[in-house]
């Protein structure tokens, strides 16, 4: 049988106030006993019997009623009968009552002292059948409820032992994710700090590709001159053979285009010195270069390839620019040689001419080299140009890397002050999952005071 109940919190302490003096012994029943009070219903009966029976013939003797049954014996024997058996009648109803009474009284007993394993008799329970049949009702309520909470208790218990587990887990997992949180936050420190160094380093390589790049520019320039320079010596070479063939046909003027030919010389020379410088220049570029890529690391090595590439073009340069000059300068001693001997005839032109057709051979490698040289140059430049604007994307993405470790850092501190209150929440659970287990405990002692 199921009983709910709704009490307060007042009630609820009144009635463990009153469950306490129970146990002690200390509690007894309020009572107004007086002296009528403490008599029996049979005495009380037989009294108002006899106070009847006197005050009936002292009123019929005070007032001289002359009575019918007084003067005739018969009639007098069929009253004192009479009032004798409606007396009696009396007698044993007040005794039936006193025994359901009694039988009552035993019941209430035991509902008080928790023995609920009774059996209740509703037979001849006279004036208290009622009663009786309200106390087996009490009785089969306060089993049904007494079942209810035991079952109750041990379902809280039980409950109490599945908390218990989940809040140690909780607990340990707190205490895990703790020290992860102070992990990661030690790790995020370190890592900004990193993230800082390299970005300083970015930087500093920036500037330096910078650098490179400016000298590039300088570089690609100065090759852009030396082709430009190549190519009028070449073209001039070409005019100079063009006149020197046409020499044979113009004997006269070979004197004074002998002459110009000697300033065309003295042009190249000024051209193969430009060349030497450039060359002197590039190779000390290309230097740096492998310095530079070198330091850069990995990042560095396709600038030391280039650069190697440079500087071996530089050397082939310089050394065919001392050749041009060795060449020049030979080239004038025959050109005073010609001047001086002229008049020997056109088979000493015919010499001039093979030695323009070497001199325009030597243009063109001149020339050829001058023209590698620029696109190295121009492929340096291009690569210094790519390399920067990766390394400004780098610092870039190295500046959005340090924001969100920023934001890593403010996340972590938040996660472990929330880690914190719900290790402060995990202790007042538990705090109250031991007042429950408490309160259970106090259950099973009030529960298995009764006995059904």
């Amino acid at each position: 049988m199921s009983v709910r109940t709704k009490a307060t919190k007042g009630q609820i302490r009144n009635a463990e106030t009153l469950y306490g003096k129970m146990n002690s012994g200390t509690w007894k029943p309020k009572t107004n006993d007086g002296i009528i009070a403490g008599l029996s219903s049979q005495t009380i009966f037989l009294i108002q019997t006899i106070v009847s029976g006197t005050l009936l013939i002292l009123f019929s003797q005070k007032t001289n009623v002359s009575l019918v049954f007084l003067s005739n014996p018969l009639a007098s024997i069929f009253g004192l009968v009479l009032f004798s058996f409606v007396t009696t009648i009396g007698y044993l109803k007040i005794r039936k009552n006193r025994k359901s009474f009694l039988k009552v009284k035993e019941y209430l007993e035991n509902l008080c002292n928790g023995r609920l394993k009774f059996d209740v008799v509703l037979e001849n329970g006279g004036d208290y059948a009622e009663i009786l049949s309200l106390i087996k009702k009490t009785q089969f309520e306060f089993r049904g409820m007494i079942s209810q909470l035991i079952g109750n208790a041990e379902i809280v218990k039980t409950q109490i032992k599945a908390l218990t587990y989940a809040v140690e887990h909780i607990h340990v997992a707190f205490q895990e994710l703790s020290k992860a949180m102070f992990s990661l936050a030690d790790s995020s420190i370190v890592t900004r700090e990193s993230s800082d160094c390299i970005f300083q380093e970015m930087d500093s390589l920036n500037q330096l590709i910078c650098n490179i790049r400016n000298e590039s520019n300088t570089v690609q320039s100065e090759s852009t001159e030396a082709y430009q320079f190549s190519l009028v010596g070449k073209n001039r070479s070409d005019k100079a053979m063009t006149q020197f063939l046409k020499a044979k046909s113009q004997i006269f003027k070979t004197s004074e285009t002998i002459k110009d030919l000697g300033e065309k010389t003295k042009a190249i020379r000024k051209i193969t010195e430009t060349i030497t410088a450039i060359s002197e220049k590039t190779n000390l570029l290309s230097l740096n270069a492998s310095i530079e890529s070198a330091r850069a690391g990995d990042a560095g090595k396709g600038f030391a390839v280039v650069a190697g590439e440079v500087g071996k073009l530089a050397e082939q340069s310089n050394k065919s620019a001392k050749e041009i000059s060795a060449f020049v300068s030979e080239l004038t001693a025959k050109i005073l040689q010609t001047v001086s001997d002229i008049q020997e005839g056109l088979t000493e032109v015919e010499v001039g001419s093979l030695e323009f057709e070497t001199v325009q051979v030597e243009m063109n490698k001149i020339l050829k080299n001058a023209e590698e040289t620029k696109i190295s140059a121009e492929k340096i430049n291009g690569s210094t140009e790519g390399s920067e604007s990766m390394s400004g994307s780098v610092l870039e993405n190295m500046e959005k890397i340090q924001t969100q470790l920023i934001n890593t850092s403010a996340i972590v501190e938040e996660l472990s002050a929330a880690a914190n209150e719900q290790k402060q929440t995990v202790a007042a659970i538990e705090e109250s999952i031991t007042n429950l287990d408490k309160v259970a405990d106090r259950l099973d002692s009030v529960a298995f005071r009764f006995q059904f």
